[in-house]
C-alpha cells in the first residue's frame, strides 16, 4: 500500500480514507470500514469504521485477534470518534463509550461493539505492533499480570475469529459454541455467571 509520506507526514480523515461495506465479525450489520494504512501481516494497521444507528445486537461481533500470519494472538484499540457505544468483553465484563473515549483490548481477549441512541458511530480501530503472544492460548503466561486474561479463547474461526472454545484459567471450566442444552450461553454471559464467578 502506498503510504503517500514523500513529504515526511500524511494527514488521514474520514472523508478521504475509502471505506467499503463489510459485516464485522460475525455480526448482521452492515457497517463501513476502510484501512488508512497497513504496514503489512503481523505489522501496526489502522483502519476507519462508520457504524450505523437504530439496529440491535452487536454491530461488530465478539472476537478476538489472532494474527493468521503468525499465529499468534495481539493488541487492538478503538478510538471512539463519534456517536455512543457499548463494549463487550469475553470476560463478561461491558463498558460504555462515547467520543474521546480509547479502549485497549489485550492479546486473548475478546470484544464486541454495540451503538446506543439514534446517532452513527465513528471509531478508529488500531492494531499496534505492542503486546502480543508468539502463539494463541499457549503462552498467555509469558504476559505481564494486568494483560493475562482470565478467560482464555482456545479456539476461533479462522476467518471471523469468533470465538468457538474458551476456558477459565481460574476453575478450568470449558465454554464452546457446540453446547446444545439449555446450559448454552453466550461467551460473555457465561463468563458472568459459571461456576467460580458465581462463588465470588
Amino acid at each position: 500500500m502506498n503510504q503517500g509520506y514523500e513529504r515526511g507526514w500524511r494527514r488521514y480523515t474520514f472523508d478521504e480514507v475509502a471505506v467499503n461495506p463489510a459485516h464485522a465479525h460475525g455480526a448482521d450489520v452492515e457497517i463501513r470500514a476502510g484501512a488508512a494504512f497497513n504496514r503489512g501481516p503481523g505489522d501496526l494497521h489502522v483502519s476507519f469504521v462508520e457504524i450505523p444507528a437504530r439496529h440491535t445486537g452487536d454491530a461488530i461481533g465478539l472476537h478476538i485477534h489472532r494474527d493468521v500470519p503468525t499465529g499468534g494472538d495481539v493488541e487492538e484499540w478503538y478510538i471512539v470518534v463519534e456517536g455512543e457505544c457499548v463494549m463487550s468483553f469475553t470476560t463478561g465484563e461491558e463498558v460504555r463509550l462515547g467520543p474521546g473515549d480509547l479502549v485497549t483490548t489485550y492479546p486473548g481477549t475478546g470484544h464486541a461493539l454495540r451503538v446506543l441512541g439514534d446517532r452513527p458511530v465513528r471509531i478508529i480501530a488500531v492494531v499496534p505492533h505492542a503486546f502480543r503472544t508468539d502463539r494463541p492460548a499457549a503462552l498467555y503466561d509469558t504476559l505481564p499480570d494486568e494483560f493475562r486474561p482470565q478467560i482464555r479463547v482456545l479456539a476461533c474461526d479462522p476467518v471471523s475469529m469468533v470465538p468457538q472454545e474458551a476456558c477459565c484459567v481460574i476453575c478450568g471450566s470449558l465454554w464452546s459454541t457446540d453446547q446444545q442444552d439449555s446450559r448454552s450461553r453466550t461467551l460473555p454471559e457465561w463468563a458472568r455467571s459459571h461456576a467460580c464467578r458465581s462463588r465470588q
